[in-house]
């Protein structure tokens, strides 16, 4: 930074946090960090948080982080005011020691800041213990993000993790692509990745067949898979209850709708009509006795993906998420660790459900958001419509990975439930370029906008690219050119030649 007569200057009243007039010719950007120089005292490390222009210089403000000692280790700031302190550009190590003592050491990518000196970003292994909220527009790099961030844990802890997967983004997550930096695949390539698909044609190598055993859905669940729901159909779902309960109602989906078929009562009349109504019986997602998502989980692989996206209809996803979910909060008192990652979000956490099983998962998540942690029970929630997700799960979300957003209402209402995430930054996801991203919450040592790794493993899916004319040949030096053609007859004026 300027060390000369204009050089910035800083005070705090309060000695946690700092204000200061920065030169506006200073590249200092909300989020950057800065080292205060006191007079015989040690040195602190500051983080700008808030910026206003007032004439030719920026009133600058943002909180202390850790006291630099001269050896350079970091340590807790002791809260004592101070009237007046210099500022430099941190080196990158004494950022880097500061993330690793406040216990994040799990690299994500590179900070970005104003004077390009660039650090890694590291995330708090233990902060996942915790529900993290990612959310970005299409095209911020949010899914590619998310396959960075959950190859890192692969790699980096023993979390166990359950991917709902709707686009089969993540089915080659434990496969590491060609060209990968070999130190960090070794430890990611040993990782025990199971992929289950939905039915959809032939299944590729290693690769597992979806399929949910009617049999083990709670009775609730059926219920919902039937459309019944406790409070409009009151009386029915009562009925329904019942034949649920008896040996009948602990059958594949096949020999129930046959047993009630052969049944004169009007109860299982009713059921059996709902059954042949809504398709259910056509539907590919049942087990019909084969190994069940449920068989697999009860396995406990290091890594399961559900690869839901050959689902024929939506109810099957439903029925999926809603059956591992039921799974999990039924055995919550093992406090066997897990994090639940769903992809596109919004679909299960609706805050408008338009059927019943949709209802059922919603509500499930939002059970497990707001009891879950003392269980192990840790939910990651992808979106680009944030606007979308129930807002009492929204709520539970502790960390914050936001990619660009242009939406100005979806970044008030989360500035609104995410206070650790500073309301400048928050403002800059407008303008954040594809891998740009703010990192806030508790897995993070501050907030800091940062631009993420490069993938480990290999893509599931990607943009279908637009298909391109080849160039055309070289037009004769006399007669018309191309451009002259396409303009010639639509009122519009052949380009400029850029030569002239």
């Amino acid at each position: 930074m300027d060390t000369s007569e204009h050089a910035s200057r800083f005070h705090s009243v309060d000695g946690r946090s700092f204000v200061g007039q920065v030169p506006l010719d200073q590249p200092l950007l909300t989020g950057d960090f800065v080292l205060l120089d006191r007079p015989g005292s040690s040195r602190l490390l500051a983080q700008v948080l808030e910026k206003h222009v007032t004439g030719r210089t920026s009133q600058t403000s943002g909180a202390l982080r850790a006291a630099v000692l001269p050896d350079g280790t970091v340590a807790p700031v002791e809260p004592r005011p101070f009237a007046d302190a210099s500022a430099q550009v941190p080196p990158a190590e004494v950022v880097d020691a500061f993330q690793r003592w406040s216990g994040a050491d799990l690299a994500i990518g590179a900070t970005l800041s104003g004077y390009q000196a660039e650090s890694p970003a590291l995330l708090r292994r233990k902060g996942f213990n915790r529900h993290t909220f990612v959310c970005g527009q299409s095209g911020s790099g949010k899914t590619y993000a998310l396959g960075v961030l959950l190859e890192q844990l692969l790699a980096e802890t023993e979390l166990p993790m359950i991917v709902v997967d709707p686009n089969a983004d993540f089915v080659r997550l434990g496969s590491v692509r060609p060209g990968a930096d070999p130190r960090r695949a070794a430890r990611l390539s040993s990782a025990d990745v199971r992929v289950l698909r939905a039915p959809s044609g032939s299944l590729p190598e290693g690769t597992e067949q979806l399929m949910v055993s009617f049999a083990q859905l709670s009775s609730a669940a059926k219920a919902a898979a039937l459309r019944v729901d406790p409070v409009r159909d009151r009386d029915e779902y009562n009925d329904l209850l019942r034949i649920l309960d008896e040996s009948v109602g602990q059958r594949e989906v096949f020999a129930f709708a046959e047993q009630l078929s052969s049944q004169d009562s009007d109860v299982a009349q009713a059921v059996v009509k709902r059954v042949q109504n809504l398709g259910i019986l056509q539907w590919d997602i049942w087990s019909r006795g084969r190994t069940s998502l449920l068989d697999y989980v009860e396995a406990h692989p290091r890594c399961l993906v559900l690869d839901v996206s050959g689902c024929r209809v939506p109810q099957e996803r439903s029925v999926a998420a809603l059956a591992l979910l039921d799974h999990l909060w039924e055995r919550r008192d093992d406090r066997r660790p897990v994090l639940v990652v769903v992809d596109e979000a919004h679909n299960l956490c609706t805050s408008e459900p338009v059927d019943e099983l949709q209802a059922a998962v919603t509500q499930r998540l939002v059970q497990i958001a707001a009891e879950g942690r003392k269980y192990g029970l840790w939910l990651m929630l992808s979106t680009q419509q944030p606007h979308k997700i129930h807002p009492n799960v929204l709520s539970q979300c502790d960390n914050l990975m936001l990619m660009r957003m242009n939406s100005t209402a979806d970044l008030a209402r989360l500035g609104d439930v995410f206070g650790t995430a500073p309301p400048q930054m928050l403002a800059t996801a407008t303008s954040f370029r594809q891998g740009e991203m703010l990192l806030a919450g508790g897995f993070v040592a501050a907030p800091m906008i940062a631009r993420v790794a490069e993938r480990l493993t290999e893509e599931g899916g990607s943009d279908v690219a637009v298909p391109l004319r080849q160039p055309e040949a070289e037009p004769a030096a006399q007669g018309t050119l191309p451009a002259q053609r396409a303009t010639e007859g639509a009122g519009l004026s052949p380009p400029r030649d850029p030569t002239r």
